[in-house]
């Protein structure tokens, strides 16, 4: 199939999935102790009774592991 192509449409297409295939890389840009996620938020259904929320929020959020992606392309599962 591809062996068939131009040669010069063989290397663009190969420079084209290659381009694709490094654009990928969200984190680069990241310091070593950074990280992508922005937070997490604690939306209570009765608020009413609660006296103190700034301090249960802290504590709420101590209890929460986001969990990484499993998934390539949403399709092909990582290792």
């Amino acid at each position: 199939m591809i062996t068939n192509l131009n040669p010069v449409l063989k290397i663009g297409l190969y420079l084209g999935v290659a381009l694709f295939l490094s654009s990928c890389n969200t984190a680069r840009y990241l310091k070593p102790n950074q990280s992508l996620l922005k937070g997490s938020k604690i939306v209570y259904k009765n608020d009413k009774t609660l006296k103190d929320k700034t301090s249960l929020s802290n504590e709420l959020l101590t209890f929460i592991d986001h969990k990484p992606n499993d998934k390539l392309l949403f399709l092909i599962p990582k290792e």
